[in-house]
């Protein structure tokens, strides 16, 4: 994977094509291999917090409190791609205007792998935009035929439930998609926040 390459694995339920978010020369691949088109969303996961900032642009205060307090967990924050990216990575996944979604998961081997390598990974659904079968090897061996250098075959996946997905808005959270984390943890959070507190 630190060559460029495309792995497929099994977390939360669902079959994850994986490549090196700092490499363009992966992210093309991995968008290539999903036939997916450019400034689609984009999920990047990270190992521990300072790794945030070679992904996004500062949170701002209120979302990294969220992020101090609830990662690892099931939330993906929306922001926007840090500065210092590869220009090619960011026009790749809808230039300076297009958001991308960071979260620092909960599976410790996920975890892991992230920091082994020591790059952030770009992580999507191993379907073809828009087509199903993420969770059958059989079916993503078929649809990535010679698009990926290594599966991780774990067997037929029971589904879990997605990631919630908040963003900020007028000055507050707005949750996007709600998941596994329940609103109520967002807004207990939300409720001891200090606007003192020093965040990224």
């Amino acid at each position: 994977m630190l060559d460029g390459g495309v792995v497929c694995i099994p977390h939360n339920g669902r079959y994850r094509v994986i490549a090196d978010f700092t490499s363009s020369e992966a992210v093309d691949r991995l968008l290539q291999a999903k036939r997916r088109t450019r400034g689609a969303p984009t999920l990047v996961l990270i190992s521990e917090m300072g790794m945030l900032e070679t992904v996004a642009r500062p949170f701002g205060p209120l979302l990294g409190h969220l992020a101090a307090r609830l990662w690892p967990g099931e939330l993906t924050i929306l922001g926007q791609p840090a500065e210092t990216l590869d220009r090619r990575i960011i026009k790749s996944i809808g230039g300076n205007r297009g958001r991308l979604g960071v979260r620092l998961p909960t599976s410790p081997v996920l975890r892991s792998v992230i920091s082994a390598s020591g790059r952030p990974l770009l992580v999507s659904s191993a379907n073809k935009e828009r087509k199903q079968g993420a969770h059958s090897p059989a079916q993503v061996l078929k649809t990535f035929s010679g698009r990926i250098d290594l599966f991780v075959d774990a067997g037929d996946l029971t589904p879990g439930d997605k990631s919630t997905i908040i963003a900020l808005k007028d000055g507050g959270i707005e949750i996007v998609r709600q998941g596994a984390l329940d609103e109520a943890r967002i807004r207990d959070a939300v409720a001891v926040y200090q606007p003192s507190e020093d965040h990224r």
